[in-house]
């Protein structure tokens, strides 16, 4: 080199223009030379410009071991810092290129001192990574690539997002969040429907076993003929019905005494129309049971339920009745209401079998070795048992708890069952069944209920779907005429020995406002509402008292299915349950998710912070959360071939569970009594990270939301998996033969049958 120097320099002062050509020329090579000095491995001495000419794919002089370096990639991730730093100031470490195969072989060209790259897919640039402990995070449209040899180092942080030193330090009780169902940012969601009008008049109404007709009967003309069917349940089975024989009946008469339990009446009009109308009214059979008296408290049990009704949205929504039940009806709210599970099913099942669906006879269509519910335990035999009257009824066969995934029930669970009615008396205009609300046939239903049985102890529970399935907005329509009705049996004694109980089985599950994190904690606490008559609260006030204590206490279903058993077995205490306690015995004021039968995914108890989205924790779960789905669809035959492989498209929401600082780090007792408790030093990091991703997958644009642990090696889904928009027809190749998967398959066919 300094031979070179010598050579040259004199030649350098030359003015002519050959010489300045060469001097400039010998000076880039020197500063090349300068620069990447014992910077590459072999020969390669290359400036930005040959590293992307000269290592074009097809044309690297590298050797065969460089072009074989493995690499592992993460796509959708950046790694902040750890840029390459080079010898001299001219930046070395950002490149443009045409592929990811191209900056590897940049990358190998430097050897050890790049230990991987970014690639930005949309710009083609290239930043070389010499460090590769800082964080990943989270970028759309990024791709990190890091060499195996490597790899050890860029694991990512065992520490969670928020770190236990950072967390708070909790009351030994489950603390219930405290929510404003006024809060702004769920009331800019609502959008109040107009009052429901359905078309028509209603003619007819039935009620104590005789049918009339109304007043309303000159409006559409003089009734020249009326006619009607009574509507049965085909033989063992669940699904269909069938009409029985028309019979006409004399309209000079007015009133006629019928035995049926739901009927379709037909009438003709001298305006040459046809109007049709539908009731169901239970009809006492005779002779009643008898009562057995040996032991239990001397109510009936009548459950009103609503779907998708949040204890929040409940006041929001029926102000007038929530007024009411606490004023007059002194109802008594369970504020720490819990979910167990997904959806009506998991509620309606813990609710009336203390126990989980998974811990009963298999009962899932398509499942090998799955039957009808006949063989579940439901509380229904055992109140029968007792002498009392059962009913169940829901007025949305096609959602019903029992059949949307289930087989159903082979022979009626109940004295009285409506499946078969509803499944005739079809919405014909929105809410609405011909001329009539459908929700005030279902009153109708109830009322005739307490009225058929006025000396026998009944248990009845009647599901209303239809009006607020999925919809924020439409149970306002029917707030006015709940607090009347309401009311109406209140003031007629109707209910005076029994226990009412209004409840949902959990709170909006889609929509905008479920996106919200207030609309999350309020799916979880869907409403839960006991009265007691008035002159039972005054004989049992030890009893009430319980009540009203464990009312700001966490509790499930299992709570009130063991409850149920309680009254039926009082003054003995049930020594039968699987889970859950008598609300009329207090609860323990330290009981956490896990007595009380709530998994992780819904207990609503512990205190959630929102993370930053773009983090390598919140991606590494998204992605589990993603890889989850498509390995339920992949491992189900139909799944396999018909299902979409959906990729993860954007985290919308993160959130870590923070848990105890002492639970984190209590390590057990120092004494064999347990009175001395030793905890952890560690005041850094948490045995196991929780976190909450809610996130979007394409194709088809789905919403979900999971749970997902990390224990510094591996990401796991933690419970079910919620789909929190609608899917529509997304899953309808797979809906008849494996509708449990109609939440995370997207058909591969869907877009040619939505464009046809």
């Amino acid at each position: 080199m300094m031979l070179k120097q010598v050579l040259i320099r004199p030649f350098c002062r030359s003015k002519t223009r050959k010489a300045t050509i060469f001097c400039l020329l010998v000076g880039i090579i020197n500063v090349i030379n300068l620069t990447f000095k014992d910077e590459r491995v072999g020969n390669s001495s290359l400036n930005q410009a040959d590293a992307v000419g000269k290592l074009a794919p097809g044309s690297s002089t590298l050797s065969r071991e460089d072009e074989m370096t493995l690499y592992i990639q993460e796509s959708q991730m950046d790694l902040l810092g750890g840029n390459m730093i080079c010898a001299t100031k001219e930046i070395c470490n950002k490149f443009n290129v045409q592929s990811p195969e191209q900056a590897k072989r940049i990358c190998d060209s430097y050897g050890s001192r790049c230990k991987g790259f970014v690639y930005v897919i949309k710009s083609g640039s290239v930043h070389l990574k010499g460090e590769l402990e800082n964080n990943m995070v989270f970028t759309e449209g990024y791709e990190l690539f890091i060499k195996r040899s490597f790899a050890q180092k860029a694991q990512q942080n065992s520490k969670c997002v928020i770190r236990l030193d950072q967390s708070e330090s909790f009351t030994d009780r489950c603390r219930l969040p405290d929510l404003d169902p006024f809060d702004e940012g769920i009331t800019k969601l609502i959008q109040k429907p107009e009052l429901l009008r359905c078309p028509g008049s209603q003619l007819t109404r039935y009620r104590r076993g005789v049918l009339e007709l109304t007043e309303d009967k000159n409006k559409v003309g003089n009734i020249t003929s009326l006619k009607y069917q009574p509507i049965f349940r085909p033989p063992h089975k669940d699904w269909g019905f069938e009409f029985g024989s028309e019979t006409t009946l004399d309209i000079r008469q007015h009133q006629f005494k019928l035995e049926a339990e739901f009927i379709r009446v037909l009438l003709s009009t001298s305006h040459g129309k046809t109007h049709e109308e539908y009731h169901a009214h239970v009809v006492a059979r005779s002779p009643p049971q008898e009562h057995r008296k040996d032991s239990g408290l001397p109510l009936s049990v009548v459950i009103i339920g609503i779907d998708s009704l949040s204890a929040a949205h409940f006041r929001r929504a029926l102000p007038e009745a929530y007024k009411f039940m606490t004023e007059e009806m002194n109802s008594v709210f369970l504020n720490g209401y819990s979910i167990v599970g997904d959806g009506t099913t998991p509620a309606l099942t813990a609710l009336l079998t203390g126990k989980f669906e998974s811990e009963l006879p298999e009962a899932r269509r398509q499942f090998p070795g799955s039957e009808p519910l006949d063989r579940w335990p439901h509380i229904f035999k055992d109140f029968k048992a007792q002498g009392y009257v059962t009913l169940f009824s829901e007025d949305c066969p096609v959602y019903g708890a029992f059949n949307y995934r289930l087989h159903g029930f082979k022979e009626t669970p109940t004295d009285h069952f409506s499946r078969y009615f509803w499944e005739a008396a079809k919405i014909t205009s929105a809410y609405c069944v011909h001329s009539k609300p459908q929700h005030q046939i279902h009153f109708d239903y109830v009322t005739s209920f307490l009225e058929a049985y006025p000396q026998q102890p009944k248990f009845g529970l009647f599901f209303m779907t239809e009006f607020s399935h999925n919809n924020l907005n439409s149970v306002y329509r029917v707030a006015d005429d709940f607090a009347s009705w309401l009311k109406d049996l209140h003031e007629g004694n109707a209910l005076n020995d029994t226990l009412v109980i209004v409840m949902s089985d959990h709170g909006a599950r889609v929509g905008e406002a479920r996106e919200t994190f207030q609309g999350k904690i309020e799916e979880r606490l869907p409403l839960m509402a006991l009265t007691f008559p008035r002159w039972f609260s005054q004989q049992n006030q030890a009893l009430i008292q319980n009540i009203k204590e464990n009312s700001n206490l966490l509790t499930s279903p299992f709570d009130v299915y063991a409850t149920f058993q309680h009254l039926l077995s009082y003054p003995h205490i049930p020594n039968n349950l699987t889970r859950g306690d008598s609300l009329f015995r207090k609860l323990h004021r330290s009981r956490d998710c896990q007595s009380a039968g709530i998994a992780e995914h819904y207990c609503p108890c512990v205190k959630w912070k929102e993370i930053d989205t773009r983090g390598d924790h919140v991606h590494g779960s998204a992605k589990a959360v993603v890889d989850y789905v498509n390995n339920l669809t992949a491992s189900n035959p139909l799944g396999s071939s018909l299902c979409s492989r959906l990729q993860l498209h954007e985290v919308l929401s993160a959130y870590q569970k923070i848990a105890s600082v002492k639970v984190a780090q209590y390590l057990g007792s120092a004494d064999v009594h347990g009175r001395r408790p030793v905890f952890s030093r560690d005041s850094t990091t948490f045995d196991k990270c929780l976190y909450q991703v809610q996130l979007r997958t394409v194709p088809g644009k789905g919403l979900f939301e999971a749970s997902v642990s990390f224990d510094g090696d591996k990401y796991q889904v933690i419970g079910e998996i919620n789909r929190i928009n609608l899917y529509g027809e997304q899953p309808r190749c797979i809906l008849d033969k494996s509708p449990h998967l109609r939440k995370y398959c997207l058909c591969k066919d869907y877009e040619e049958h939505r464009r046809a």
